[in-house]
C-alpha cells in the first residue's frame, strides 16, 4: 500500500513542475531587449564642405610665386639627371651585353674599352699598310720625288730595255735598272696578251686583268718592289735589283711555259 502511494505522489509532483514552465516568445523577448539599449542619436552630417558657395578659392601671390620659381631650393629641373652619354658608351654597353647573352662573359666597360683601341689600332695599321703597298704615292704629297720621270719615258714600246739596263747599272743607277726591269715585265706580259697595257693603270687592275694564280702573286712583288723606290724616296741597291730580275725572270718562265 506505501508503495502505490510513493508512485502517485511522483507523478503528481513532476507533473505539475513541467505544467508551470510556459513557452518563451521570441518575439517578445527582442523587443525587451532593446527596451533595454540606450538610444543611439545621429547627428546631421556636416554639409559645409558640399555647399559651393561655402568654398573660398585660395588667391596666390605673383610676386611670391615668382620669387619661389628664382629660388634654386625649388628649381626641381636641375636634379633630372640627362643621359649624356657618348656613342662609344653606348657601343661599349652593347658589345658587354651581347658578350653576357651570347658567350656568358662578364666583362667590365674598361676591357672593352681596351679591347676597341686594340682592334682599332689594328684596323689602322692595316689599312695604312695596304695604302703604303698599293699606293705608296700617298705618302709622298708636299714632298718632291728623289726618282723623277718623264712622262714621255712612260713607255714600254720601242725601247731597248737591255741596252737601258746596263747603262743603268753601269752608272749605279739602280732605281732605273730595276724601274725598266719593271717595263720589260710589263711588255713582255702584253705581248702573251695577259695585261692590256695602259700608264695609268694601277697594279690591281693589271692583277684583275690576268688568269693564272702564281703569275699575280709574282707581279705583285716585282710591282711592291718598284713601287716601294718609285714613291718611297729611298735609295736602291744593286741587291735589290738583282732581286727585280728574280722575280722578273720568273715571270718570263711562267709565260713562255
Amino acid at each position: 500500500m506505501k508503495k502505490y502511494l510513493l508512485i502517485i505522489f511522483t507523478v503528481f509532483f513532476f507533473s505539475s513542475g513541467f505544467a508551470q514552465v510556459e513557452p518563451i516568445d521570441s518575439l517578445s523577448f527582442i523587443e525587451e531587449i532593446e527596451d533595454d539599449l540606450p538610444l543611439l542619436k545621429v547627428e546631421p552630417a556636416d554639409t559645409a564642405l558640399y555647399e559651393k558657395e561655402k568654398i573660398t578659392p585660395v588667391q596666390l601671390d605673383q610676386s611670391q610665386l615668382e620669387e619661389f620659381r628664382s629660388d634654386k631650393d625649388f628649381d626641381y629641373y636641375s636634379h633630372i639627371v640627362k643621359d649624356d652619354r657618348s656613342w662609344l658608351d653606348l657601343l661599349k654597353l652593347a658589345i658587354i651585353r651581347w658578350l653576357f647573352e651570347h658567350l656568358n662573359m662578364n666583362v667590365s666597360v674598361k676591357q672593352v674599352g681596351y679591347g676597341l683601341y686594340i682592334i682599332g689600332g689594328i684596323v689602322v695599321a692595316f689599312f695604312i699598310f695596304i695604302l703604303f703597298k698599293y699606293r705608296p704615292s700617298f705618302f709622298s704629297f708636299n714632298k718632291r720625288l728623289k726618282h723623277q720621270i718623264k712622262e714621255e719615258d712612260e713607255t714600254i714600246y720601242g725601247i731597248d730595255f737591255e741596252k737601258l739596263i746596263n747603262q743603268a747599272l753601269n752608272a749605279k743607277d739602280y732605281f732605273s735598272a730595276i724601274r725598266w726591269k719593271y717595263l720589260q715585265t710589263l711588255r713582255w706580259m702584253e705581248e702573251k696578251e695577259q695585261i692590256v697595257w695602259n700608264p695609268n693603270k694601277t697594279v690591281n687592275e693589271y692583277v684583275y686583268e690576268m688568269k693564272d694564280s702564281e703569275l699575280k702573286y709574282l707581279f705583285k712583288d716585282i710591282s711592291y718592289l718598284f713601287l716601294y723606290f718609285r714613291y718611297g724616296n729611298f735609295e736602291a741597291t744593286e741587291e735589290h735589283f738583282h732581286e727585280s730580275k728574280e722575280i722578273s725572270n720568273k715571270i718570263k718562265n711562267k709565260l713562255d711555259s
